[in-house]
């Protein structure tokens, strides 16, 4: 009698075990996400009118200004570092040609997203120069906020330039797993 793992390795699924796991941490990761999601939209109470509060007002607006300011420097940076992102996969001869349109892909997204996301919050924290001037006048500002009312909407349906640069490394990951490896690979 065979043992039954020399059986499952022997299935035709067996081959394929790879694709699994990645199908499995996807459903898990996005399962997380949602939960996170929905956890983040309540509306959580802690105070007691008998308790004081932890934090003042001030300090509060204080945190949520720079942590959102950290993300607007994250996304003027990327908008540096993206272009290396798009060429060396472009470049890269020893990946296979889905693999460098899919890097290539997913690169082009994410600068457009670090682009509109930059030009529509760069007004908000770049508000004067030293002489009292706005930087943005009101037609830029509103020009801006239209297109990322398009680019960068959260909700599941509109934010397609982030959902196919997550799609984009889906695919990719789905790719180095599995079984079915090119023949016209260099072998250098």
């Amino acid at each position: 009698m065979m043992p039954k793992l020399a059986l499952i390795k022997g299935s035709f699924l067996w081959r394929f075990k790879y694709v699994f796991i990645v199908i499995v941490l996807t459903v898990l990761l996005l399962g997380l996400y949602y939960v996170l999601g929905l956890l983040y939209d309540q509306a959580w109470y802690y105070w007691t009118p008998h308790s004081p509060f932890d934090i003042t007002y001030k300090l509060k607006g204080k945190i949520s200004y720079w942590l959102v300011f950290s993300q607007f420097v994250g996304s003027v940076l990327s908008i540096f570092i993206t272009p290396f992102a798009i060429y060396f996969p472009m470049r890269n001869d020893r990946l296979s040609l889905p693999v460098r349109l899919l890097a290539v892909n997913e690169g082009v997204a994410r600068g457009i997203y670090s682009v509109v996301y930059t030009c529509a919050w760069g007004c908000d924290y770049i508000k004067k120069l030293p002489n009292g001037q706005k930087i943005c006048s009101y037609q830029l500002d509103d020009a801006f906020s239209t297109v990322a009312g398009y680019v960068l909407d959260s909700s599941m349906m509109k934010d397609v330039v982030h959902n196919v640069a997550q799609f984009s490394q889906l695919l990719i990951s789905l790719r180095r797993c599995s079984p079915i490896r090119s023949k016209t690979r260099p072998t250098t």
